[in-house]
């Protein structure tokens, strides 16, 4: 066993790292009938650990730009406004537009003759600022609706104290007193005159 790395090594830490599977990875790169001891004899070598750790940083760092750059596309759309592509006071569109509202412009039409442009469609702010939400975790359209607890766990989860459930329990356990305020009415009968 050399210590240095191979080509095909690399390749498989490069594959190990996506699929987070020992098996998946080996059968790409070197086959289906690659015995699993091939993972812990690249991984014993000195350099695999090291070049393993540069392979997932270096993937979590282009994710997190990505994820920036589209955050940051998406909250260009969003404060994109008219009067950036119009001049308010001629009604004519701009000749030059800032760059930061490019992204969102979503279509031009131009007029073929004279090649001016006629029309500026803008991508769907609302859209945009939706996806924004979800993407920062602030909107969660899921609302979980099944509800499957039993009567003690709903009231271990309430937020009224135990001597509180324990009397509201006696209370409608026990037989209600009499009222002290009510009067007794007897009927009586009234004779009548013939």
């Amino acid at each position: 066993m050399a210590d240095f790395l191979s080509d095909h090594d690399i390749r498989y830490l490069h594959e190990f790292a996506t699929c987070h599977d020992e098996r998946k990875a080996l059968t790409k790169i070197f086959g289906a009938y690659t015995p699993l001891k091939r993972h812990t004899e690249i991984m014993r070598k000195p350099m695999a650990r090291k070049k393993l750790q540069e392979i997932t940083n270096q993937a979590v760092k282009d994710m997190e730009q990505s994820s920036a750059s589209s955050l940051k596309r998406l909250m260009n759309i969003q404060s994109a406004n008219l009067g950036d592509f119009i001049d308010l006071s001629t009604g004519d569109f701009k000749a030059d537009i800032p760059q930061q509202y490019m992204d969102a412009i979503k279509s031009v039409n131009y007029d073929a003759k004279t090649g001016a442009v006629t029309q500026i469609t803008l991508v769907d702010k609302l859209k945009a600022i939706e996806t924004s939400l979800k993407f920062t975790g602030m909107l969660n359209k899921k609302v979980d609706v099944n509800v499957n607890l039993s009567i003690s766990e709903q009231i271990a989860s309430s937020t009224v104290g135990d001597s509180e459930v324990d009397d509201f329990i006696k209370n409608l356990l026990t037989k209600p007193k009499e009222d002290e305020n009510v009067i007794e009415v007897e009927e009586v009968e009234h004779e009548s005159k013939d």
